[in-house]
């Protein structure tokens, strides 16, 4: 990955536990962002009355039945109600299937009140019991309901994933801001390795999930530079080129494609590793994305299928 922090210094010249890990997803029509669970599978709603958001876990347990993990989330305008007043309205609304009340608490998440309460309650045919995870946040007038369940038995080991995702859930979303959006490979799972964000750049490192820091053998790395300088790409072709031969006398540094907007190059013979990047304009940002894999070469099929992923990335407003 060392050819990751080559190029992130190189456009900073321009500007002067056995956790289970949880992807960000965003909603721009209710604005709010939650994790999700790896695996899991998740349907908008967002012409739904209240219920405009719904997971639900995909795998399957050691029997080979799926596991009955799912929550979703609730969005119910409210003006002048409050968390609080919000949190016994609900707590009235469930009881008449409740069983029992297991616990109830509370968190403070993004500045945020949160209430939750856990229980036991008939399902819908009022045959089945379920054990659920309810939270209540209150913003912007809105009253927002996370609604977690799951059987009795897997009730002790999923509450902590439910609390875990709930604790994620954040409203008053800062406004949409111009990212590269990437479709990965569907036959990998990726965990996110390093992110870091502030007002000149967004920096982010994905990893094959079954992969560490200290153990890999792929790596994803992309770079946004916020308000660049307008260099051509003739320009950062020169820089690279430059930079590079001063790391690794050995290195083979080949050019695919250069265009205005983009850049296409690899790098390899470094004795460590090679990489692909692939560099594009966008509106607001500069963007660079890089394949570092530990061979010596870069395999064609790998500079094939990338090439293709890489070029199909486009920048969005997300």
């Amino acid at each position: 990955m060392r050819y990751f922090f080559l190029c992130l210094s190189l456009l900073l010249l321009q500007h002067v536990a056995k956790a289970q890990l949880l992807y960000p997803y965003k909603d721009t029509t209710y604005n709010f962002s939650i994790g999700i669970p790896e695996k899991w599978q998740y349907w908008a709603k967002p012409d739904s009355p209240i219920v405009k958001f719904m997971v639900y876990d995909m795998s399957m347990d050691d029997s080979g039945m799926r596991v009955h993990n799912n929550f979703n989330i609730s969005v119910i305008n409210h003006p002048g109600l409050g968390v609080d007043s919000a949190f016994i309205y609900m707590a009235y609304a469930t009881a008449k299937n409740r069983l029992q009340a297991l616990d109830t608490g509370s968190y403070v998440v993004d500045g945020k009140k949160m209430l939750w309460l856990d229980d036991a309650h008939l399902g819908v045919t009022m045959k089945d019991t379920l054990c659920a995870s309810y939270f209540v946040v209150y913003s912007n007038n809105k009253v927002y309901l996370i609604t977690c369940s799951t059987t009795p038995l897997r009730f002790s080991e999923s509450r902590e994933l439910f609390h875990r995702v709930a604790q994620t859930f954040k409203t008053d979303l800062p406004a949409p801001q111009e990212v590269l959006q990437i479709d990965f490979p569907k036959n990998r799972v990726w965990q996110i390795n390093m992110e870091t964000d502030d007002s000149t750049m967004h920096l982010r490192q994905v990893l094959p999930v079954d992969e560490t820091p200290d153990q890999w053998t792929m790596a994803i790395s992309s770079i946004a530079i916020k308000n660049p300088k307008q260099e051509s790409m003739e320009n950062f072709l020169t820089q690279y080129q430059t930079q590079i031969a001063k790391e690794s006398k050995g290195a083979k540094f080949t050019l695919l494609e250069k265009t205005a907007q983009h850049l296409l190059f690899k790098i390899e013979n470094t004795g460590a590793e090679s990489s692909l990047s692939y560099l594009v304009r966008g509106t607001s940002r500069l963007h660079q994305v890089i394949l570092s894999i530990k061979q010596e070469t870069l395999p064609a099929e790998t500079t094939k299928q990338w090439t293709e992923i890489f070029k199909k990335a486009k920048p969005v407003m997300e």
